[in-house]
């Protein structure tokens, strides 16, 4: 079995993950979840990578940011991304891990990249899986969410994976990288080289991609966390009402 050439080579078809682009924030007014996915780097400009999963959990990858400067510049930057697309927080930003934790110099006070977003307001970030054999298992996860099946909303063949045809595209974009993507000319798999592995060209967007995949991400109905919230703000009343009642008889009593 030959591995040099294109990762995604085999799985990608621009007319079937290339869409033309549309309004995001009429689609997060209806209720689609948003994500977004980072790749930091310290010495070249930091993959920003920016989606959405709708009720039929097809995931849309509709902008992105290839952005250099401090993290204070990079995350003002994501800030008005959010907000030109009408929403304020992602359910996650997956960061990757391996840049994520690390301590660098070129950070503030050798900062890792995970302390200092988080000291510039960027929640809920999770670290990308990077564990032994993860690159390859999540190479196979994009794969999955390539390939298309039926769907009943659209009444056709859909991938759960598609890209904005404008907003990512470009040279360097995320499309660009996606089609670009590939092993090292390894030749044929052996003992010496059962694992031939993608070169550092036109990686980052992919990488983003594969981080992001791998968590699995689905849809999450607003009206259903509405409601939980809802319930854990009665629960939390009912019981501040208890302790006051309780703190109250006690402190009557000893008067």
């Amino acid at each position: 079995k030959h591995l040099s050439g294109l990762v995604y080579g085999k799985w990608w078809k621009d007319e079937v993950h290339i869409v033309e682009d549309f309004d995001m924030s009429k689609c997060f007014r209806a209720g689609w979840t948003p994500y977004e996915s980072v790749d930091p780097h310290d010495n070249r400009a930091t993959c920003w990578l920016f989606g959405a999963i709708n009720s039929d959990g097809r995931l849309y990858l509709y902008d992105y940011l290839l952005v250099s400067g401090t993290v204070a510049e990079i995350v003002q930057k994501v800030k008005v991304k959010r907000g030109l697309h009408g929403y304020s927080e992602p359910r996650i930003v997956v960061l990757d891990k391996k840049h994520g934790q690390k301590h660098n110099a070129a950070l503030a006070d050798g900062k890792s990249w995970q302390s200092e977003l988080e000291k510039q307001g960027i929640k809920r970030i999770e670290l990308s899986d990077s564990s032994a054999g993860d690159v390859d298992f999540g190479h196979k996860k994009v794969k999955e969410w390539l390939e298309t099946a039926f769907s009943p909303l659209y009444n056709k063949e859909m991938p759960r994976l598609m890209f904005f045809k404008q907003a990512c595209g470009g040279a360097g974009g995320p499309i660009y990288q996606m089609k670009r993507y590939s092993y090292d000319d390894m030749g044929d798999v052996h003992e010496k080289n059962p694992n031939p592995k993608p070169k550092d060209l036109n990686k980052d967007f992919p990488d983003t991609v594969r981080y992001l995949v791998m968590k699995d991400p689905k849809w999450v109905d607003p009206g259903r966390v509405k409601a939980n919230r809802e319930a854990m703000k009665k629960r939390y009343e009912e019981f501040v009402g208890v302790r006051r009642r309780a703190y109250g008889g006690s402190y009557e009593a000893r008067i």
